[in-house]
C-alpha cells in the first residue's frame, strides 16, 4: 500500500519521471525517478539537506539501463522503504 502511495504520488508531479514499473509486485520496495533537468546527486543533497530525507542518487549498479532511460549523465534517485516507513514519512517525502 504504501510502496502504491509513493509510486502513483511522484507520478502525478509535474517534471518528475518515474523509471520503476507500474506491477509494483516487480518492483520489491523501491522507486526510482528523475527530476527533469536536474542531476540526480543534486535532488539527493536538496532532499537530504532541506528534508532530511535520505535516497540514493546514482546509477545502481546498473549503468546499461541508464543508457536505455537515457539517463546515463544524470543517474536517477531511488527511494526506498523499509518495514518501519509509516504513511505519514510517504507524504512528508511527496511533499518534500
Amino acid at each position: 500500500m504504501l510502496l502504491q502511495k509513493l509510486y502513483e504520488g511522484l507520478s502525478v508531479i509535474k517534471g518528475v519521471t518515474v523509471h520503476s514499473p507500474p506491477d509494483l509486485i516487480k518492483i520489491s520496495n523501491l522507486v526510482s525517478f528523475n527530476i527533469e533537468g536536474k542531476d540526480s546527486q543534486y535532488v539527493a543533497d536538496a532532499l537530504n539537506g532541506c528534508f532530511s530525507v535520505a535516497v540514493r542518487p546514482g546509477f545502481h549498479c546498473a549503468y546499461p539501463m541508464h543508457r536505455i532511460l537515457k539517463t546515463e549523465k544524470a543517474g536517477s534517485v531511488r527511494a526506498s522503504l523499509s518495514f518501519f516507513t509509516t504513511e505519514k514519512e510517504i507524504k512528508s517525502f511527496l511533499k518534500a
